[in-house]
């Protein structure tokens, strides 16, 4: 019963993981923009740490991308691939998400 759950729960978290990672790099772009000038960093610094993040979760989301399609071109054959196929999909629009907010990094001054 434990490796059911454990099954579950890892395969939860590989369909969501694209929305996770734009989560975090939602959080940490508007977490730094926010509150880097309050506790006295310089914008470079801030700018350097958003475009870290913004790089990062794309190399992120190109690799949960890479690693569904794969998954997805294994079970093929085998069975259903709906999970997988989902998991692309939500990785896509994250990343899309990711670019559109690396575009306002460039549109609006720190």
């Amino acid at each position: 019963m434990v490796g059911e759950a454990g099954g579950f729960v890892r395969k939860l978290l590989f369909l969501l993981s694209g929305p996770l990672v734009w989560f975090i790099h939602f959080g940490i772009i508007y977490g730094a923009v926010g509150f880097g000038g309050a506790l006295g960093h310089a914008p470079a610094s801030i700018r350097l740490v958003a475009w870290g993040a913004t790089l990062a979760a794309i190399a992120a989301l190109i690799a949960i991308l890479w690693h569904a399609w794969a998954r997805r071109a294994l079970t093929k054959e085998n069975g259903p691939r709906t999970a997988h196929e989902t998991t692309a999909s939500l990785g896509a629009l994250s990343l899309f998400a990711v670019l559109i907010e690396g575009l306002a990094l460039l549109i609006v001054p720190l």
